[in-house]
């Protein structure tokens, strides 16, 4: 047996380390390419994360011949090999691989295929073709299809997606609390003035994951409106509500009302709060917060989860607002 044929076999070993060495290998043969390429694919459905990613890494290296098979193999018959050719676009962005995602998301009897071709569609390929399909999919039965397009739609920015405001709009009421919350953060990335209405009442969603999500939304929404609504969030019983309240307040003009939640902020148990509040603040340049943030210089010892002490975002606030006096 020649060395591409034992490595192609050594794929199939039972033993990882064989088989991540064997696709090493195999993404380096001149020889037989067409053989190994497909040898690849059929691997593709690798469980071993570190082996799935060296067989990807080879099909890469593989080049041209190797994209437009992958390409092919989006309509292999086992749906986890179609899945993963999908995934291979994350890593080699090729736009002639559009069509062939647009019918999966479209066509497609397995809703997991649907749904990572509905996501690589979006944030990764980002190609215009891609709009009108992936608006046809927020109606999609699987709750995971309309969850992957409305974050693609958030992600795209042609005129064309506007179209999209509607549809998202009436999925703020979707039963599946993913697909609420990433229609709130795509119609805050795409929409106008108009989804403030409806994005305002998803503040006090059961699920906190769309009520962070919402509150992300509405950043750069200057309306009093808006100001309070989120302002009520730093009260919020969950603490990356709190936090992400904190952040969105910082992109919205200041109000009386916010400066007076943020202040009660500062008194947050959690040490992410403390830090987006202090921060806020120092962004109001209001001195009438100074001796709260100077407590906080002189008292707090809290570190958020990266290490970044509170006193120092309280210090670096009162900087800002002493320079601007």
């Amino acid at each position: 047996m020649d060395f591409v044929n034992f490595q192609i076999e050594q794929l199939k070993s039972s033993n990882k380390e064989e088989r991540q060495a064997a696709a090493f290998a195999l993404g380096k043969v001149n020889d037989n390419k067409q053989a190994v390429i497909n040898s690849l694919i059929d691997a593709l459905a690798e469980p071993d994360e570190d082996v799935y990613r060296t067989i990807r890494e080879a099909l890469q290296k593989l080049g041209e011949l190797a994209v437009l098979s992958v390409i092919q193999a989006l309509n292999r018959p086992n749906p986890i090999i179609r899945s993963e050719a999908v995934y291979f676009f994350n890593l080699v962005r090729d736009a002639r691989a559009v069509p062939n995602l647009i019918k999966l998301l479209k066509e497609d009897n397995n809703s997991e295929v649907r749904s990572v071709a509905a996501g690589m569609l979006g944030g990764i390929l980002m190609d215009k073709r891609s709009v009108k399909p992936l608006i046809e999919s927020l109606k999609d039965q699987d709750a995971d299809v309309r969850y992957s397009a409305a974050i693609s739609l958030g992600q795209l920015y042609y005129d064309e997606v506007l179209e999209a405001v509607e549809p998202l709009i009436q999925l703020l009421q979707d039963k599946d609390s993913n697909v609420r919350a990433h229609s709130a953060y795509a119609l805050g990335q795409i929409g106008g003035d108009e989804v403030n209405t409806p994005l305002i009442p998803l503040l006090e969603d059961e699920d906190e994951d769309v009520r962070m999500w919402t509150t992300t939304a509405l950043m750069r929404r200057n309306s009093n409106e808006v100001v309070e609504a989120v302002s009520k969030r730093l009260k919020d019983p969950s603490p990356k509500v709190r936090e992400s309240a904190a952040n969105t307040l910082r992109t919205l003009s200041s109000s009386k009302l916010a400066i007076d939640y943020l202040l009660k902020a500062l008194e947050d148990e959690v040490a992410e709060v403390r830090y987006a509040a202090a921060e806020t603040l120092g962004e109001t340049a209001n001195k009438r917060v100074l001796p709260a943030l100077q407590l906080l210089k002189d008292k707090d010892t809290g570190k958020t989860r990266l290490g970044y002490a509170v006193k120092e975002a309280a210090a670096t606030a009162i900087e800002y607002i002493r320079q601007r006096e």
